[in-house]
């Protein structure tokens, strides 16, 4: 998967690009409201992942001891819906042929909360030697 393809398929702007025609009863839009709460839920998803800047605010901000509270419950609710999400026939699409991207979407936070949980030996042992640096 191409993800930057993906971050702007799934994007805000066009959440709210099918949201506009649903809001002015366009017959064709009417039950758009499906796609699009995944759209904003998998792009919430991506800002949260993506998050560098120790400015950002919101799904964009560094995930940080002091915002857990914050990111932690958008990942696991977003985990829980794309585990729910099943396909026309009502299979789980984790379980259909096309599972790769659907598995990727919940791997990623699973394992970003494991890094932040446990941090592994070396990435301790950095911290400790750069606190240990501007100790000294």
């Amino acid at each position: 998967m191409k993800v930057y393809l993906a971050a702007q398929t799934f994007s805000t702007s066009v959440a709210d690009a099918l949201e506009f025609p649903k809001n002015y009863s366009i017959p064709q839009f009417k039950d758009s409201e499906a796609t699009i709460n995944f759209i904003r839920k998998i792009d919430a998803l991506f800002d949260i992942l993506n998050s560098k800047s120790r400015y950002s605010k919101g799904n964009k901000a560094v995930l940080r001891c002091n915002t857990e509270q914050n990111w932690r419950p958008v990942m696991t609710s977003i985990i829980d819906y794309i585990l729910r999400c099943t396909d026309i026939k009502n299979r789980p699409l984790w379980l259909t042929p096309r599972k790769t991207a659907v598995i990727g979407f919940c791997i990623s936070p699973v394992s970003i909360c494991g890094i932040y949980e446990s941090p592994s030996f070396k990435t301790r042992q950095i911290h400790f030697s750069k606190k240990m640096s501007y100790i000294c």
